[in-house]
């Protein structure tokens, strides 16, 4: 009796464990579908298991993009590395709860319009023509085409400029394609199946470049100099590519007025040089392009006892028995010599700077007492009728040829 009861008990959780093996079979979904398809910034449309993607004509094709996908409950769905391409066909597999897939083709198809505009120069400059091209950005939300451009360039009376389009589709343009323009055109309308659009044209200034850059120091507008040029002990901790100043012991760095003798259209700078500019520290200024790219440079002034007007490019003048210079000090020179950078040697000048004035550019002139060789590099020492002895960094080459 007790083996009959232990075998129906073993044949009973059999029988349930069965029962319960394929009513989970029979709970697993096969729903595979694809709700919802989305890819920002682009128009879509699903019919079944095709889904077109309407591409605008100006969009960059190249590469793929992520869509937004909302698939059946318990379902999942994968693409060949995540994304999907926007310039060939491709696919989307949706695998449902028990396993089976669904095949969905994505289509890209591009829309009526620009795809690409540009403003085409020519310059006929020396018997050669130049020809380039700067490139336009379409901007459909904003119906805005925008160009970045050299003004300055355009501007010249040997360039001429035209639009050039490439359209996709039936398509009829106002300017038209290779029509000449120039910066006063406004809009740029386009006509598509009866519809007319406008967009608004702008063009940017790219120029970033500032003519000389004058500071208003010793009694007139002086330029600066590359840093590179400079002396070592000027530009410590100043990288190429920036500018250094000479001025005098008595400037009042505080209150500089600056200005330039160029300045691009459209441009800005900070900090501005409308208002004076303290310059007792280093000073760095920022040019904003109209297309707002920037340039930065750093402005710094060096005071010095006595400077002549080459002493900060840091090139060498050369010179036979006779030489003339300018320099500016606020005592005048009594005593001029010429020390040899290898051996020290220092040669004694007769010189005459009779138009002296404190802080005014002065002209010298002075002689060599004594023979020298050809090719012999010396610096300038002076002696100021404060009494001062000053080595100047004012290089000069001897050249008897």
């Amino acid at each position: 009796m007790m083996k009959r009861i232990q075998l129906l008990s073993v044949l009973f959780i059999l029988i349930m464990t069965s029962c319960s093996d394929s009513e989970e079979a029979a709970t697993l979904s096969s729903e595979k579908q694809i709700i919802s398809f989305e890819i920002t910034g682009y128009r879509t449309e699903m019919q079944g298991s095709k889904i077109t993607i309407y591409v605008n004509p100006s969009s960059d094709v190249q590469g793929k993009v992520t869509p937004i996908v909302e698939v059946s409950k318990n379902a999942n769905f994968s693409m060949d590395f995540g994304n999907i391409s926007i310039e060939n066909e491709d696919k989307i597999i949706v695998t449902a709860e028990d396993g089976s897939t669904a095949e969905y083709i994505t289509t890209p198809v591009f829309e009526n319009g620009i795809k690409e505009i540009n403003v085409l120069y020519t310059q006929e400059m020396d018997g050669e023509t130049i020809t380039g091209r700067y490139p336009g950005k379409i901007n459909l939300n904003d119906k805005e085409i925008t160009f970045d451009v050299s003004k300055e360039f355009l501007l010249q009376d040997n360039v001429i400029s035209q639009i050039e389009l490439e359209t996709i589709g039936e398509i009829s343009t106002q300017p038209n394609n290779n029509d000449f323009i120039d910066l006063s055109l406004e809009s740029i309308s386009t006509t598509i199946d009866g519809t007319n659009t406008d967009y608004t044209v702008r063009f940017l200034n790219i120029g970033k470049t500032l003519g000389q850059f004058y500071l208003d120091m010793t009694g007139f507008k002086t330029g600066g100099s590359p840093s590179r040029q400079a002396p070592e002990e000027d530009r410590v901790d100043l990288p190429s590519g920036n500018l250094i100043y000479y001025t005098l012991e008595n400037q009042d760095l505080t209150n500089i007025n600056v200005s330039t003798s160029f300045f691009p259209m459209g441009a800005t700078i900070s900090p501005s040089i409308d208002e004076p500019i303290d310059f007792t520290n280093d000073v760095t200024f920022t040019v904003t392009s109209e297309s707002g790219h920037t340039d930065s440079f750093i402005v710094r002034v060096v005071k010095k006892k006595i400077f002549f007007s080459g002493e900060i490019l840091g090139n060498s003048s050369t010179i036979d028995n006779d030489a003339f210079n300018r320099y500016f000090s606020n005592s005048k020179i009594s005593k001029l010599y010429l020390v040899n950078y290898d051996t020290n040697r220092r040669i004694a000048c007769n010189i005459n700077s009779d138009n002296f004035e404190p802080g005014v550019s002065t002209y010298i002139t002075y002689q060599l007492t004594d023979e020298v060789e050809d090719g012999e590099r010396f610096v300038l020492e002076v002696e100021l009728e404060n009494g001062e002895v000053v080595t100047t960094n004012e290089k000069v080459v001897i050249n008897k040829k």
